[in-house]
């Protein structure tokens, strides 16, 4: 475009006098990248956050309020919130499992090593039982929020290993290969 007039640029491109103008003036057709807004939390605060966070259960099960406390953050929750998704970490809902001591995980271990290369037939030979507990008319209970990155879905900080309260009905059954078992009603708990 050296040489050529202002009115034939603009004619060509389809952009105003002024447009054109500025590029020759600037010497880029392109505007500058501008810096931005900084960002609320730095870098080393984001570290801080992220290490803080998988500290351990407890840390995990703060509210984003109490974080922000904690840490003496000068941010809003949202932007709490926002950054820790960045850093890949949210707010989900725990997994309950039962707690399994570590004695109870050894025995489970090898209990599957043991019977790993049975066939279907030895598993038709098995009986299995097992038992369940209710309350008609009571809610399950209460969810136990933690913050965690999608990889830490069994991490032992993120289960909610909670024992439900031993109250209602109960009943018991068993089952085997194309048979069921009766279902048992035991006493109230």
């Amino acid at each position: 475009m050296t040489g050529e007039k202002i009115k034939s640029i603009t004619e060509r491109l389809g952009v105003p006098k002024s447009t054109v103008q500025d590029w020759i003036k600037s010497g880029r057709t392109h505007p500058k990248k501008r810096p931005g807004r900084p960002k609320a939390i730095t870098p080393r605060e984001r570290r801080h956050l992220k290490r803080f966070i998988k500290t351990n259960h407890q840390t995990r099960r703060m509210s984003a309020h109490a974080i922000i406390e904690q840490l003496k953050l000068d941010v809003s929750e949202a932007t709490l919130i926002k950054t820790l998704a960045e850093l890949n970490i949210f707010h989900r809902v725990a997994r309950r499992r039962p707690f399994l001591r570590k004695l109870d995980r050894q025995r489970r271990l090898e209990y599957a090593r043991k019977y790993k290369n049975w066939t279907v037939e030895d598993w038709k030979r098995v009986i299995w039982t097992d038992e369940t507990s209710f309350q008609i008319g009571m809610r399950r209970g209460s969810v136990d929020w933690i913050w965690r990155s999608p990889d830490e879905e069994f991490h032992a900080d993120c289960i909610d290993y909670t024992k439900r309260p031993k109250i209602g009905v109960m009943f018991w059954g068993s089952f085997r290969w194309n048979k069921m078992g009766l279902i048992q009603r035991m006493a109230g708990i």
